[in-house]
């Protein structure tokens, strides 16, 4: 239960950030000038490398949409690639951005790539990603409401305490309304393995997130397991 509440916090952490540069884009209305300026914002606050090859698309109709190709985000301090994608597309409400309100129809991710390691303090290689007072200051900025989420691709997992390693690859995931606070199902499949086990997952949760009270919680864990465990 714990590895999949890491899974779906990495889940939320890509979208997210995927949602600000989506509003950014749309915001500006400029997409080469958007691309190097969030590369240089991100660089500069989040002290991490983000390169987005070829053109950022940007549409009009029938809801403002902006599009990215193969994506990469680096580790902190550090050009080693923590996660990227291959495709993603997402759809914008603009007017609510006037009023600093981000509101997404959708967000479709393909070909997500993550690899979450455990330090041996304890800590994740995205701690600084969900930084509380950040956080606070950025959710007093822009309040986001995301009708929901898809994605497909793999997450890596290395504990560098206990050594152990997890991989969950075939991933599929769809959500529900994902915002500051929000309530929702999510369900997800794919094929989780570690040394000793190799399992397909077919699962569904309900989940609850506080962006301001860094929360986010599964319950309610339903599904089939097939496989050696």
């Amino acid at each position: 239960m714990k590895t999949l509440k890491i899974f779906g916090g990495i889940v939320v952490v890509l979208a997210l950030l995927l949602a600000a540069v989506a509003a950014f884009v749309a915001y500006k209305f400029d997409p080469a000038w958007a691309k190097q300026e969030i590369t240089r914002v991100i660089k500069e606050q989040k002290q991490r490398t983000l390169l987005i090859e070829g053109d950022v698309g940007l549409s009009f109709f029938p809801s403002l949409g902006v599009s990215l190709g193969k994506t990469t985000l680096s580790e902190f301090q550090s050009e080693k690639q923590f996660a990227g994608i291959d495709n993603a597309k997402v759809s914008v409400r603009l007017i609510p951005l006037l009023s600093k309100k981000l509101e997404v129809d959708h967000i479709d991710l393909s070909g997500v790539r993550a690899v979450i390691i455990r330090r041996k303090d304890g800590s994740f290689n995205f701690d600084d990603l969900l930084s509380k007072k950040k956080a606070q200051e950025e959710s007093a900025a822009v309040k986001f409401d995301i009708a929901g989420i898809g994605l497909t691709g793999a997450i890596d997992y290395r504990d560098e305490g206990s050594g152990q390693t997890y991989r969950l690859d075939q991933l599929a995931v769809k959500t529900g309304r994902i915002a500051n606070v929000a309530k929702g199902v999510v369900k997800f499949s794919g094929h989780f393995a570690d040394k000793n086990n190799a399992l397909q997952l077919d699962l569904g949760a309900d989940y609850d997130i506080d962006v301001d009270a860094q929360r986010f919680a599964l319950s309610s864990l339903k599904g089939k397991l097939s496989g050696d465990a």
